[in-house]
Parts: C-alpha cells; structure tokens; sequence
C-alpha cells in the first residue's frame, strides 16, 4: 500500500503541476519579461505548447541528479516553500507601487503577516539542510547568470534589463545568503554559527532582504495591471479589425 502510494501520489501532483505550470510561463512571457516564443498557444487544443515542453524538460532534468527518492523530495519540498516565499514580498511591492490595483479582496495585517511569513518560508528552506540548499539555490543563481548572458534575446519592451536585475536583486541576493549562512550553520554546514544562533541570524537577514524586495519593486508608472492590458488588446484588436477609410488606400 505504501508503496502503491509513493506512486500513485507524486503521479497525481505531476499531472497538476504538468497543467499548471505551462500557464505560469505563458504569463510570465505575456508580461514581457519572458521570451516570446513561450506565449504561442495551439490553435486546435488552446495549449501553450512551447511553455508545454519546456514544463517537461525542466521535469525530466530536475529528476535526473537525485540518488534518491528522499533527496528528490527533500529539493521539491524547499523548492515549493521558495515559491510560497515569494508572495507576500510580491504582495508588499505592489501595495507600494500598485495601490490602486483592482483586488477580489485585500489580506489585513500584511505589515506583520507578510515579514513574518517570508521570515518563516526562509527558515524552512534553510533547516532542509546545505545538500538541499546548496543544489537547489545554486542552480537559481546559475540560471540567473545564463539569463544574463543571453541578454541579447531577453525580451525588454516593458521592462530594460537594468529594471528587471533591479527588482530581482533582492531574491538572487536572498538564495546568496541562505547558501552563505547554510554552508557556515548548523544543519549539514560547518558549524561556525552554532544552533539557535544560525536561526536567529538567517531570521534577521530574511527580514532584511524583504524590505529590500518590497523597496525595489518595478516602479508604479511600469506596473502593468490585468485591467489597463485587456483595453490595451482590445484598442489593438479594434484598430486592426476596423474598415480602412478611403484616404489609406
């Protein structure tokens, strides 16, 4: 049974995850600041394919470096709690940058919810361990660097380059700490900062960096809400679906 289920259950969340995924690129290439060949979507089925099959690469690459069943999870694991991690420096940003953005509902207390969330969510990914750290937040930082160097292609009609390296600063500076304070800490480090200290001084840092992250958001006047893109589209979609006068032939 357990082991009918050790099957069974990673199965289930690959298919949600297969599903979701190829959407999350798709809108992170439709914001601008990802490349564009990744918002192309099949005429017949509506799929994003090309986000489809980079879903599928990374999948298949993320399997292939683990010993072990328990190592993969261990990297899963941290990898899920990064992305919670995210959202409420995400949050904070666009509270000061986006005020006035449209919201299905607004979260009270984020001023002590989202420090003490983000706080928690680094302490998480810390306590995984240096092996887990240090292959999961190295390879964030690694594929910052390819991203880098293919500046040339990286899509900047929204945001230039400096803009995005500015606002993601601090989360590359985020994974450079926590991979500094793992090697250095107490769980699967060297031991320099001996336990409960290495928790209070990743705790203190993870504060830090998410005022950092909140500060340097993308500027108000480069905030691209939902609402001002559909009537942006539908401008676009009127202007070319309009009859031409008589004067543009």
């Amino acid at each position: 049974l357990v082991v009918a289920d050790a099957v069974i259950s990673p199965s289930g969340c690959g298919n949600i995850y297969m599903n979701a995924t190829p959407r999350v690129v798709y809108g992170w290439a439709q914001t601008g600041t990802f490349f564009k060949i990744f918002t192309r979507i099949d005429e017949k089925s509506g799929i994003p394919r090309p986000a489809l099959w980079l879903t599928f690469a990374l999948s298949v690459f993320w399997t292939l470096p683990f010993p072990s069943w328990e190592a993969l999870i261990n990297v899963v694991s941290a990898a899920l709690i990064l992305s919670y991690a995210v959202a409420p420096v995400t949050v904070a940003a666009l509270r000061r940058n986006a005020p006035d953005m449209a919201r299905p509902f607004r979260v009270k207390g984020m001023a002590v919810l989202g420090p003490l969330s983000f706080i928690i969510a680094a302490l998480i990914v810390y306590w995984s361990g240096w092996n887990t750290v240090s292959w999961l937040l190295g390879l964030q930082i690694l594929m910052f660097v390819v991203y880098l160097l293919c500046a040339r292609w990286v899509p900047t009609a929204h945001l230039n380059l400096k803009q995005q390296v500015r606002s993601s600063a601090w989360l590359i500076g985020f994974y450079a700490v926590t991979i500094l304070l793992s090697k250095l800490g107490s769980f699967g480090g060297i031991g320099v900062i001996s336990h409960p200290f290495d928790t209070l001084v990743v705790a203190a840092c993870a504060l830090g960096i998410y005022y950092w992250g909140a500060a340097t958001g993308v500027p108000a006047h480069l905030v691209r809400l939902e609402q001002e893109e559909d009537e942006s589209e539908a401008v676009s979609d009127a202007h070319y679906s309009a009859p031409l006068s008589p004067t543009t032939h």
